[in-house]
């Protein structure tokens, strides 16, 4: 089994676990439970409250549905190049805290008559976030040592001709097809958890699903002035390099997880930049030293009109 396919299984196995675990828990002590059971906890005390048949159903749902969901996106992330441990063992430290959170809500309702006087232990948080780090330490350990990668730099693409006086720009729409079908799953987990009276997560994966539609589009353009970035569902966040501070520009397939550890805006040293998928993108490298890439088809075009650019400037400065 190729390390890719390893670690999405290692962290399918840790979600089923958890499940396994929350279950077994809600198993020893149903007989002690109050029917319905308190399953939503707030400062004032319970309020949601499920349905002892219901709950295997919910355990279910979250872990598993939360599985798959991850199993998919380390999967599309992992198409071209690596599974980095740090990534998955970050990842398989879900389960574990998800798992615990599930396996307390039985065990706060235990021996009571009414569930309307269940009381969440504060003591069960740092119990979870234990959960959480041993879940990923292990996964991380089975999953093994990162291979060495060592991406090939861009090399400079040949700049376009451009007349005296002439201006030219580019512009090309930029988009993350995983992070659509992320927010997608996210609303449709959300519909579901308020179905069932989880209020507070459904209004976190709503939360995770909007900001995660309005960063998926973004408008990459390439003028006199440098290179420009606006996302389109937030036309206030821009980001901006001016020509000055570019020294070359090519074109180059980048590996979201091997290099960076994921999408969206990332930094690693001597690197950084705008990942929202796996493939070509347009490459930059600064007077810095450092380089700048940001994922977008025709890249190649990009940087020969940026190159282009840099030399009229040099000719004119």
């Amino acid at each position: 089994m190729g390390r890719r396919w390893r670690g999405i299984g290692l962290v399918l196995a840790a979600h089923g676990s958890a499940a396994v675990l929350a279950l077994a828990v809600f198993a020893a002590v149903r007989d002690r439970l109050p029917d319905p059971m308190a399953t939503h906890f707030s400062g004032a005390g319970p309020d949601g409250f499920t349905a002892l048949a219901r709950w295997p159903w919910v355990v279910l749902g979250v872990l598993l549905g939360v599985g798959a969901l991850v199993g998919a996106v380390l999967w599309a992330g992992s198409r071209r190049g690596g599974l980095p441990r740090a990534t998955v063992a970050a990842v398989a430290g879900v389960p574990g805290v998800l798992g615990w959170a599930l396996a307390a809500v039985p065990l706060a309702n235990t021996d009571l008559a009414d569930a309307s006087a269940a009381e969440f232990d504060p003591l069960m948080l740092p119990v979870m976030a234990l959960a959480g780090v041993l879940s990923g330490t292990v996964v991380g350990l089975l999953l093994g040592p990162d291979p060495e990668a060592r991406p090939e730099a861009a090399a400079a693409e040949a700049p376009l001709e451009l007349a005296a006086g002439e201006r030219a720009v580019w512009s090309r729409a930029a988009g993350a097809r995983s992070a659509v079908w992320l927010a997608a799953a996210l609303l449709v987990a959300s519909v579901a958890l308020s179905a069932l009276s989880q209020w507070l997560p459904a209004a976190v994966l709503l939360s995770v699903a909007v900001v995660a539609a309005a960063s998926t589009l973004v408008r990459v353009v390439v003028d006199d002035r440098g290179l420009s970035l606006v996302w389109f569902g937030l036309p206030w966040f821009r980001k901006r390099i001016p020509l000055e501070q570019i020294e070359t520009a090519g074109s180059r397939d980048v590996a979201p997880f091997a290099e960076f550890g994921g999408w969206g805006y990332r930094v690693r040293p001597g690197s950084r930049g705008l990942v929202l998928y796996a493939g070509q993108a347009l490459s930059l490298r600064l007077r810095t030293g450092k380089e700048f890439v940001v994922t977008v088809e025709d890249s190649r075009s990009a940087a020969a009109l940026l190159n282009a650019l840099i030399s009229r400037r040099g000719t004119e400065g």
